[in-house]
């Protein structure tokens, strides 16, 4: 399950820490997002005030061990995910 705590890289720069919770919202020190887990897809919807949504979607793939995640952002940016706390 993504429920605790990861460290959420953009491009190696220093992560942001990101508390995924059971109900499907993860938040960080400043912003408060949505998530979804189905099979190895991981979904996190971002809040973005400048589309209808008010979300941005970003799609990546969890690791097989469950422990991470990997993906690229739409501007191509490398995102790495590390468990850091169950």
């Amino acid at each position: 399950a993504m429920t605790g705590r990861w460290s959420h890289y953009i491009d190696f720069a220093p992560p942001l820490s990101l508390e995924f919770r059971a109900d499907g919202t993860f938040r960080g020190e400043k912003l408060q997002g949505r998530w979804q887990l189905t099979g190895a897809e991981l979904r996190l919807d971002w809040p973005d005030v400048r589309v209808t949504s008010g979300y941005r979607p970003q799609s990546l793939r969890m690791e097989p061990d469950g422990e991470g995640y990997v993906g690229r952002n739409e501007r191509g940016q490398a995102i790495l995910g590390s468990r850091t706390e169950h």
